[in-house]
């Protein structure tokens, strides 16, 4: 087998990002001017921002890794990784995903949906199973292309 660079691909989650980024800046402002009927102390406002903090890293990007033996997709800090072998490939083909499916690491009819943005995604079937793996990317042809040159021929 023929040794192919490592492809990588970075999606930035927006839909997490913009809205956390919202809270986490006001917050504190909120703390400070004492809004609300019922305001929150010091040590709420350090737990709420720690919290989203948290939520923020864990979900902002998604990084998706292929090289010859698997596909690693990887979410925010790299608590929630997913490794699909290569070997286990049938096919994979380009897809649009329905917005309803939303992004995330999500139940599919017939498979799990692991995105983070946008409705461009590649599908994955196996030999092993008659499940689906749908994953989001920016490039859904780059990523097809990518998998198809390291199947087994």
């Amino acid at each position: 087998m023929q040794n192919y660079s490592e492809y990588k691909e970075t999606q930035i989650g927006w839909l997490v990002l913009i809205p956390f980024a919202a809270i986490l800046f006001f917050l504190p402002i909120a703390w400070y001017y004492q809004w609300g009927d019922h305001p929150i102390d010091s040590t709420m406002l350090i737990v709420l921002e720690a919290m989203f903090l948290f939520m923020l890293f864990l979900f902002v990007y998604m990084k998706t890794y292929v090289n010859e033996q698997e596909i690693k997709l990887v979410y925010g800090i790299g608590i929630f990784v997913k490794k699909i072998p290569i070997s286990d490939i049938r096919s994979v083909v380009p897809v649009r995903t329905k917005w309803y499916y939303g992004a995330g690491i999500k139940k599919i009819p017939n498979g799990m949906l692991y995105s983070i943005h946008g409705l461009n995604a590649v599908e994955l079937t196996f030999k092993s199973s008659s499940k689906v793996v749908r994953v989001g990317t920016k490039d859904s042809s780059s990523l097809v292309n990518e998998v198809n040159i390291r199947l087994p021929k």
